[in-house]
C-alpha cells in the first residue's frame, strides 16, 4: 500500500504539472497563488481534512483514504488544449480550454494502470452509471458481458440492468446491495418471461430461474425462505442472471431485423 500510494502521489503531482487540474483550482503563480488552496476544494467531497500536495503517508495508512481520494480528484480532472508560458520567476505553464471527458478518460487510464500492478482488485469504471466510482474486478469474459449490456440505451429496462450492476459492483456493496442486484435483475427476466424467454427454453426451464429468486431470501420477504446461504451464492445467481438479460437482448436484436428484413421483402 505504501507503494501505490506515493505513485499515486507522484501521478495527482505530474497531472497537476501538467494542467490537469487547473480548471478547478486555478494556476498555482508566483504572481497569483492558489487562493483558496486546493485542500479546501477537495475536503468536502473527501469527508475529511487534507493536505495539498497529498500526503503519501495519509493515503497509506488508511486504504479508504486512497480509494476516496481516487474518486474524488477523478472528478476534478479536465484536460486543457492550450497553454502559455510565463517566464516569470520560472513560473511555468498556464493552460485554459479543458476538455472534462477526455481529462477523465487519461486520469482512469492512469489510475487503472497503477492498480492493476498493485494487489487492489478495484478499477475506476469506464462505463455506467457508477464511471470514474472504483467497481471490483472481474475475468475478461465477465468484464466484456458488463461493456456490452452497459452500451444499450433502447429502453428502461436497460436503465434497470444499468443500475443492477452499478449496484453489485461497487466498492462498498455489502450483501444488501448486491441481494437487491439480483431482485432487479429477476424483475427485468420476469418482463420478458413469456415473450422471449418461451422461444429459447422449455416451460420447466423457465420456471427453474424464478425459483431460484423466489425461494431464497432474494426478491420477497417470506419467512419460509432460505436466507442462511453465502455471499458466493448471490455472486453466481447475479452473473447468471445478467447473461440471461444478455441472451434476451439478443434475441430481441433478432427478432427487429428478421422483422425489418420482412417490412423490405413486403415492399420490394
Amino acid at each position: 500500500m505504501n507503494a501505490l500510494a506515493r505513485q499515486y502521489v507522484d501521478l495527482v503531482r505530474e497531472l497537476e504539472v501538467a494542467g490537469y487540474f487547473e480548471r478547478r483550482f486555478g494556476k498555482d503563480c508566483v504572481d497569483d497563488q492558489y487562493d483558496p488552496s486546493p485542500a479546501y476544494l477537495i475536503e468536502d467531497a473527501f469527508g475529511g481534512e487534507t493536505t495539498w500536495p497529498i500526503d503519501p503517508e495519509m493515503l497509506a495508512t488508511d486504504r479508504e483514504n486512497l480509494f476516496q481520494m481516487i474518486e474524488v480528484l477523478h472528478d476534478f480532472v479536465a484536460r486543457p488544449r492550450q497553454r502559455r508560458h510565463h517566464s516569470f520567476g520560472e513560473c511555468g505553464w498556464h493552460h485554459s480550454e479543458f476538455d472534462l471527458a477526455s481529462g477523465r478518460t487519461v486520469y482512469r487510464w492512469r489510475v487503472n494502470s497503477l492498480l492493476r500492478r498493485s494487489d487492489i482488485r478495484y478499477r475506476l469504471a469506464d462505463e455506467g452509471a457508477d464511471v470514474g466510482r472504483l467497481v471490483d474486478v472481474t475475468d475478461d469474459e465477465r468484464s466484456e458481458l458488463v461493456r456490452s449490456l452497459l452500451a444499450r440505451e433502447t429502453s428502461e429496462q436497460d436503465d434497470q440492468v444499468r443500475h443492477a450492476i452499478s449496484l453489485f459492483r461497487g466498492r462498498g456493496a455489502g450483501r444488501h446491495q448486491r441481494r437487491s442486484a439480483v431482485a432487479a435483475l429477476a424483475l427485468v427476466i420476469e418482463e420478458r418471461r413469456h415473450g422471449i424467454l418461451r422461444e429459447v427454453l422449455a416451460k420447466s426451464d423457465r420456471g427453474a430461474l424464478f425459483d431460484i429468486a423466489n425461494n431464497f431470501h432474494i426478491r420477497h420477504q417470506d419467512a419460509k425462505q432460505k436466507r442462511d446461504y453465502d455471499d458466493f451464492y448471490l455472486d453466481w445467481v447475479f452473473w447468471l442472471y445478467l447473461s440471461t438479460v444478455e441472451l434476451m437482448n439478443r434475441i430481441i436484436d433478432d427478432q427487429r431485423a428478421n422483422s425489418t428484413q420482412e417490412d423490405r421483402t413486403a415492399d420490394s
